[in-house]
């Protein structure tokens, strides 16, 4: 009950006119739908160990119309129910408040209950420091940078030059600068799970800034001695190159080469190599180079436990690896034609998601190809072919069919593009484009007067009776039409020539 209220009865009998009537009123004190909420907030237990965890309660009184919940862990922060209930604070690790205020017409309340948390552990502080082997050096020189994190679980760089900027390791490492041409900051900034972070910069003083338009190449190899059979990666780095060289080295370097950074897999290697690179433009040249020195090869006896360690790479810029070809340039319609598509992996390492998509013109009629189990919409075929190895190589075969009512002189294109994706996860793709054209017959025509009925003579003689062309079609009706009306002549007149000759016997 709520509010003051009065409650009565009248009652009647047999025996009497006058009924007897009685009433009551019933006061209420305190009128709740007046006063604002009581939430009765609290925490069981209020005192835990660090990673336990504790319940806040709430009962609500007077009627409210809303309870939201601030501050807290887990997820508390938000509406909340309007009746007894409670909230599992998940595991803290830290002495935490949680506040909930409710409210109605009245007005509203907050309460607030705070659960301690005992053996809290302390944040471990982040720190990194960054050096430079060299500090000050010439136009044109590199040096190393150095960076050590303490309590970290994420490192990351910003500013320098030679692709510094982006996620480094969270331990102990260090970053070549490649050749500088100015004096470069390289940053380094280190965070750890409990927040703190740190951040460290160095400068590099590049001497003698002015312009130098000769090309300058530096390469280097992660290792320059390594085991029989063993691989490493050749690196090098340029400045104000247009073009480089490589030479010497092992198979799949020598030739054109990006001017970088660039990096090379060698591949396993049984003897010494040297790795030779030349960059111009068009000042000058510089070369550079590096040697990989080889270990004799260990006796099965001497062998170490075997260990693995895949590296792969891809090089896509050499030559083009999908070369189309069409057996028949010049077919007529209703003719067969094969096209081929002939496509390899002329990289050092396996590319994945092959797919060649292969564009056959409107003018033909797809018969059957080879492998027989390309996707099909109308004229656009599509092969999956899966993973292709280094110096892979594969064939696709279509057979099609010219339709029959193409015009002489129609060009046919035959597009196709070869997708997939590299072995670092990139996307590439090259193109090819093979061309045909629909026969075009010369029409014959006589050298005196190009006589109308010997021009349709000319279609009806040879292996090909129909014309291809709509002079061609005209020339053969005309000739029909003179062919009937010849006929016609030499059947009908004799026969009106003797008619005329018996009347004039019978009027003798």
């Amino acid at each position: 009950m709520y509010n003051t209220t009065t409650y009565s009865i009248t009652c009647y009998n047999s025996s009497s006119t006058t009924p007897a009537y009685s009433s009551i009123t019933i006061y209420v004190n305190n009128n709740n739908y007046n006063l604002p909420p009581v939430i009765n907030l609290y925490a069981s237990p209020s005192y835990v160990n660090s990673g336990s965890s504790s319940y806040i309660n709430w009962n609500p009184t007077n009627n409210p119309t809303y309870c939201t919940a601030s501050n807290g862990s887990n997820y508390w922060s938000g509406s909340r129910s309007l009746y007894s209930s409670n909230f599992s604070t998940g595991a803290l690790y830290n002495t935490t408040t949680y506040t909930m205020t409710c409210g109605n017409s009245a007005g509203s309340t907050t309460e607030s209950v705070t659960v301690t948390v005992g053996n809290q552990n302390i944040p471990l502080q982040t720190s990194v420091s960054l050096t430079a082997d060299r500090t000050d050096i010439s136009y044109g020189e590199s040096t190393i940078v150095r960076w050590y994190p303490l309590n970290a679980t994420s490192c990351y760089a910003s500013g320098g030059s030679n692709n510094w900027a982006g996620t480094k390791s969270i331990y102990s490492n260090s970053f070549n600068t490649g050749a500088l041409s100015y004096s470069t900051t390289y940053t380094i900034s280190c965070t750890n799970s409990s927040g703190t972070s740190d951040t460290k910069s160095v400068t590099v003083v590049v001497g003698n800034q002015q312009t130098n338009n000769q090309p300058t190449v530096n390469i280097s190899t992660d290792e320059t001695s390594i085991p029989f059979n063993g691989t490493t990666f050749v690196r090098w780095y340029t400045t104000n190159a247009t073009s480089c060289y490589a030479s010497g080295g092992s198979s799949g370097w020598s030739g054109t080469k990006s001017i970088g950074p660039a990096s090379f897999y060698t591949g396993s290697l049984t003897t010494n190599k040297t790795y030779t690179i030349t960059c111009t433009n068009s000042f000058g040249s510089a070369s550079d180079s590096t040697r990989v020195s080889v270990r004799s090869e260990i006796q099965d006896n001497q062998r170490p436990t075997p260990t693995s360690l895949v590296l792969i790479t891809s090089s896509v810029d050499r030559n083009q690896p999908i070369i189309p070809t069409i057996d028949n340039t010049r077919p007529k319609p209703g003719d067969e034609i094969n096209y081929t598509v002939n496509y390899q992996n002329i990289g050092t390492g396996s590319i994945t998601n092959l797919t060649l998509r292969m564009d056959l013109p409107y003018e033909v009629d797809y018969m059957f190809s080879t492998p027989n189990n390309p996707t099909k919409s109308g004229n656009t075929l599509i092969f999956n072919l899966g993973t292709l190895k280094a110096n892979g190589q594969g064939t696709i075969t279509i057979r099609v069919k010219v339709r029959d009512n193409i015009l002489a002189g129609t060009n046919l294109n035959f597009p196709a593009t070869l997708s997939y994706t590299d072995p670092s996860g990139f996307s590439q793709s090259v193109n090819a484009n093979v061309s045909a054209q629909i026969w075009n017959e010369p029409t014959i025509v006589t050298e005196k007067d190009n006589n109308i009925s010997l021009g349709a003579l000319a279609f009806l003689g040879g292996a090909n009776f129909f014309p291809n062309t709509l002079l061609g079609w005209l020339l053969i009706i005309l000739f029909i039409v003179l062919l009937i009306l010849a006929i016609k002549k030499a059947y009908y007149t004799p026969e009106i020539t003797t008619i005329s000759k018996k009347t004039t016997t019978t009027h003798n």
